[in-house]
């Protein structure tokens, strides 16, 4: 009966077909969030393993180790949630927000709030702390002129995971290219050629957006009185804006992402009783909890009330969720069957590269596991590469398109959570903005189908895998 059930293709779809059902309903007509359609993934996932015949305790361990595996991004949402209090309290955002109504020309705001994100992004490393830092300055600041936060909040996401996907300081960019066999700056220049379309179009389609805005109806003197409240409640001073510019540095000097974050809440800390007035209890009660000062102007008040434990923990609570579900499916091998058949299935390089990138983008819906999607397709279809005569840095831009930037399109996925809670954003109505990923998505898929730019194996890369290939079995036989 068991074995009946292990070569069921039925039930491999069937966790699929539960969060897409789900998903619909819980989001666009309960509007209960993404919790039902996580959660529905986890039953029927965990009844699927038991019925193929894994124990209980082998399905509550593989629980606990998705959960091992989303640690890393557990941890970011926290310290984001910490930086993000401690940098309004210590007065680097207000900072940031204040010079930036002194600077920008509204005109352009949407196209420059995609590029000041991108290049902090690649110059960091990691898109979580573009959007928690700049992104959140941009949000208060298109909150106070009545630029549509969608649209913002697009413009942010696109440009952080535009830089996310281009920094050699990432952990996706660098995971891609070691699993795909890949060399690191190989990889990013390979990823340029779906990129910088992407980029263009991206520019363009924010440029249009934002032009539609009626930014000559802004009410300067709510403005000026913002700014004059802000002024009173905060140092803004300039010498504030050297903690962004120090973390970039840090960046540069490819210091580990977590210490980056941890030095970002204790410089937050550190400018709070330097630069700010505030009492030591309100400074660490809004790091720790959230900033709750009440200002004389209610929208400061309101502008401001972000950031600590509180904010993030009903996102921490749903990856925890999302954890249990990609330890199901990874571990009791839930998806192995229908990948398998996938598989089995290739006859051509076309069929490969299209292959990958719907199977990436596939496991990305389901999951909403970012690492997932870009590991599974290579451990699964990298030996095939080299079948058909491609390079491996095919691969590895494919599933960055998919895994690392694609995602962001999915409103119950790690990435998704976290935009949603760090920028308060509904992100069903932000995906019609994320101009980047969508872009992406279409120009990757043309070069997959059209094979236009496809990297072919030559005759001196075969030859260079004939020799490792021999090296390494010199080595087994001469141990």
């Amino acid at each position: 009966m068991r074995e009946r059930f292990k070569n069921s293709l039925i039930l491999d779809i069937l966790p699929i077909i539960f969060i897409i059902v789900f998903g619909e309903i819980s989001i666009l007509q309960w509007r209960t969030g993404v919790v039902p359609p996580i959660l529905a993934g986890v039953v029927v996932s965990g009844t699927i393993a038991f019925m193929r015949g894994e124990t209980l305790r082998n399905i509550e361990d593989a629980m606990g180790s998705g959960v091992k595996r989303v640690f890393p991004a557990l941890l970011t949402v926290i310290l984001v949630g910490l930086i993000v209090s401690s940098w309004i309290i210590g007065g680097i955002i207000p900072s940031m927000v204040y010079w930036g109504f002194k600077v920008i020309d509204f005109r352009f705001f949407v196209p420059i709030v995609m590029a000041m994100t991108g290049a902090v992004a690649i110059i960091t490393g990691t898109s979580f702390t573009s959007i928690g830092t700049i992104g959140v300055s941009f949000i208060i600041i298109a909150k106070q002129v009545g630029i549509p936060l969608e649209i913002t909040a697009g413009a942010i996401v696109s440009g952080a995971f535009l830089g996310d996907k281009m920094s050699p300081l990432s952990d996706t960019t660098n995971i891609s290219a070691a699993l795909g066999k890949t060399d690191l700056f190989e990889h990013i220049q390979y990823m340029l050629m779906d990129t910088i379309p992407a980029f263009i179009i991206a520019m363009i389609g924010f440029t249009i957006v934002g032009n539609n805005i009626a930014v000559e109806n802004i009410n300067m003197d709510n403005i000026n009185g913002f700014l004059t409240e802000m002024e009173t409640v905060f140092n803004v001073t300039p010498a504030l804006l050297l903690i962004p510019l120090a973390v970039i540095i840090l960046g540069i000097k490819k210091i580990p992402s977590n210490i980056v974050l941890f030095s970002s809440v204790i410089m937050g800390v550190l400018s709070s009783f330097v630069f700010q007035n505030f009492k030591t209890v309100d400074i660490m009660r809004s790091t720790i909890l959230g900033v709750n000062q009440k200002f004389n102007d209610p929208s400061v008040t309101k502008l401001f009330a972000r950031g600590g434990m509180n904010e993030v923990s009903g996102t921490v609570i749903i990856i925890i969720f999302i954890g249990c579900l990609v330890g199901i499916i990874n571990e009791c091998h839930s998806f192995d069957n229908l990948l398998n058949k996938i598989q089995h299935g290739i006859k051509s390089s076309r069929q490969l590269t299209v292959t990958v990138f719907l199977v990436s983008l596939g496991v990305g819906f389901v999951t909403g596991a970012q690492l997932l999607a870009i590991i599974l397709p290579i451990s699964i279809f990298l030996p095939l590469f080299e079948k058909f005569n491609l390079k491996n840095k095919n691969i590895t831009r494919i599933v960055e398109a998919t895994g690392t930037v694609g995602i962001t399109l999915v409103p119950w996925s790690v990435p998704g959570i976290f935009i949603a809670g760090t920028l308060g954003v509904d992100m069903a109505k932000v995906i019609p903005y994320l101009f980047f990923p969508i872009a992406l998505l279409v120009v990757n898929l043309f070069f997959n189908i059209t094979e236009i730019g496809t990297s072919k194996l030559d005759n001196e890369d075969k030859e260079e895998r004939k020799v490792k290939k021999g090296s390494i079995i010199f080595n087994i036989f001469s141990r």
